[in-house]
């Protein structure tokens, strides 16, 4: 029964648990390639979402209190960070999973602001890529760890869905 329970613990913070292991290695010098290359989508890519979480932040994660770099410098490090370039690799896998996680890591980092988070998704240089971001941004406003500050209403299963420009939905 205690073994039991504790699969059903680890499978319902999967996802979360694996987010903490990604930012970690990029906390501890490893690059987003290598994790791509060595790491795993077990917990439904939760390791490489925190490494784009992570690497996002920048060393401002490191501080002892949490600091929000400002909107135009993560719109610039949210550019140059899910391409193939940077990524070593024209996986259209490895793309969208880091293009998933950075929709996650925008809505954490500018506070769960979503209607910013999607505007930063905007900046992406195709559809495609927008899209992807969108996802994760979504996702994170609705499964994120700061459960007080997501964009939900109670009663209204659509919202923020509902609410937005139709291009995101």
């Amino acid at each position: 029964d205690a073994l039991q329970g504790r699969r059903l613990v680890f499978s319902q913070h999967c996802h979360d648990m694996a987010h903490v292991l990604g930012r970690y290695w990029i906390a501890r010098g490893r690059s987003v390639v290598d994790g791509f290359r060595e790491g795993s989508n077990v917990c439904h890519s939760g390791f490489y979402h925190g490494m784009v979480e992570r690497t996002l932040r920048g060393n401002e994660a490191l501080a002892a209190e949490p600091v929000h770099i400002s909107p135009e410098e993560l719109r610039e490090r949210a550019a140059a960070l899910c391409t193939s370039e940077a990524l070593g690799t024209e996986s259209r896998n490895f793309l969208f999973q880091c293009l998933h996680g950075l929709g996650h890591a925008v809505v954490f980092s500018l506070g769960y602001r979503l209607p910013e988070a999607l505007g930063v998704c905007d900046t992406l240089p195709d559809s495609w890529d927008q899209s992807s971001c969108y996802g994760g941004a979504f996702m994170e406003n609705i499964t994120g760890v700061e459960r007080d500050r997501r964009v939900l209403r109670h009663g209204d299963a659509h919202y923020p869905c509902s609410d937005v420009a139709e291009r995101y939905r």
